[in-house]
């Protein structure tokens, strides 16, 4: 079984230090948006998401502004998120399945938060925001399915995420992450769970 996870908010908690991070580098040049302007925004990559709040006219200023919160999660937001699950929990999973990884963060603050927690071998591909890719969930899945040919399994805690995987025909778990319970009900995922040790049982079943 080929088993992708998203990345914020779904394999970590890092709600408050994404909207920390944004808020931060939208300060930087002056910009004093609040968490409440923010949380929208979330899902898309990050790039997206100050073109929906700024424009999309400033070429400059976007690129700068998306350097900083990159900056930021590298220098800061590392310190700021968590595991959802213990790491021996994703070693017997990568046991018996394939363990893919895809996130709107940037590749250098996702490997290093990885390899601090001594997860970053159990992960077959990762594929970022900066790849080729990495902009479109539906396309990163419908790769993954392409190059390694299992039946796929998508964990992720946004709308989106469920939306993806029912795009390619994959099986959707929706966790409890960026967004609400109720909001994610609303879209029909396979299975909804609030921890991630929730997986193998479901595993079974499928």
């Amino acid at each position: 079984m080929l088993l992708a996870f998203d990345f914020d908010g779904t394999l970590v908690h890092s709600k408050r230090m994404c909207l920390w991070v944004v808020k931060q580098a939208f300060r930087k040049y002056n910009f004093n948006f609040n968490y409440r302007t923010i949380e929208p925004q979330f899902g898309p990559p990050i790039e997206t998401a100050i073109k929906n709040l700024i424009g999309r006219e400033n070429k400059q200023l976007i690129n700068q502004i998306e350097a900083e919160v990159g900056r930021l999660k590298v220098a800061e937001g590392i310190k700021m998120i968590s595991l959802r699950c213990q790491p021996e929990f994703l070693s017997k999973l990568a046991e018996q399945h394939l363990l893919v990884l895809r996130t709107n963060a940037d590749r250098s603050s996702t490997i290093k938060f990885l390899k601090q927690q001594h997860i970053f071998h159990f992960w077959k591909k990762i594929i970022a925001s900066e790849d080729a890719l990495g902009r479109d969930k539906t396309k990163v899945l419908k790769y993954f399915k392409q190059i390694f040919h299992q039946p796929m399994v998508y964990v992720g805690d946004m709308r989106s995420d469920i939306k993806a995987a029912q795009a390619i025909k994959a099986c959707s778990i929706a966790i409890r992450g960026f967004e609400t319970v109720k909001m994610l009900r609303s879209v029909k995922p396979d299975f909804l769970i609030q921890r991630l040790n929730q997986i193998p049982k479901i595993l079974k079943e499928l």
